[in-house]
């Protein structure tokens, strides 16, 4: 799951957009109190996407011009210079359809570059997996494969993690939340659900688990 972090001074409006984003299935962090710049860049620094309103800072954009995450900006006035990790700028009012849309393609566009992926198996034929976040699917050559969202949020975790063991806890925390019971087994039943959509389909074994320690993408 993405995460996003609203940094806003108006609670009011970081409600709305925290609302609107989490109807993406995002995870979403609101900060409302003043905090220095350092301090934003610590609660910031795990965001895949940061949404600003320079409300926040009487109109400064230092903040930004520090980091290097992707950002969506919200202005009272036309900002003269934006730092090239400025993705998208909003004037109020605006249309929360095409601040939505932004948020996407920013999201997509950084998936795009992670999730391009050769899959090698023993056989004279290479695959290149691309996974799209938003219609939670997977293009592997000429197939599409669809997913659920918790499905598409553990793939995904294994292609970030491509060759690594991915332990269990990490998949729990990261696809199911840090409060989730893990007495069960929820995770080898959707790394089940994965290889017969995949290993099944493909021909090929792609998730192996590592016993005693998680699984991992090869």
């Amino acid at each position: 799951m993405n995460n996003v972090c609203i940094i806003s001074s108006d609670k009011v409006f970081a409600r709305m957009l925290e609302i609107e984003l989490c109807g993406l299935s995002l995870n979403v962090r609101v900060i409302n109190e003043k905090i220095s710049i350092p301090a934003l860049n610590i609660a910031t620094e795990k965001a895949d996407i940061v949404v600003y309103d320079c409300n926040y800072q009487n109109g400064d954009v230092e903040f930004v011009k520090s980091s290097s995450l992707p950002f969506v900006v919200f202005s009272s006035k036309t900002i003269e210079e934006l730092p090239g990790n400025v993705k998208g700028c909003f004037e109020r009012p605006f249309l929360i359809t095409d601040f939505l849309e932004c948020v996407k393609s920013v999201i997509a566009s950084n998936e795009t570059e992670d999730m391009q992926i050769l899959l090698t198996p023993v056989s004279e034929n290479v695959y290149k997996m691309e996974l799209d976040p938003f219609l939670k699917q997977a293009k592997i050559g000429e197939k599409i494969i669809k997913f659920s969202p918790k499905e598409y949020s553990l793939l995904s975790l294994l292609c970030k993690n491509r060759g690594r063991t991915v332990s269990r806890k990490e998949v729990l925390d990261t696809v199911w939340g840090k409060d989730y019971d893990d007495s069960n087994n929820v995770d080898n039943v959707y790394i089940n659900y994965l290889r017969k959509k995949l290993d099944a389909e493909l021909g090929i074994k792609l998730i192996y688990t590592v016993r005693g320690k998680g699984y991992m993408l090869k």
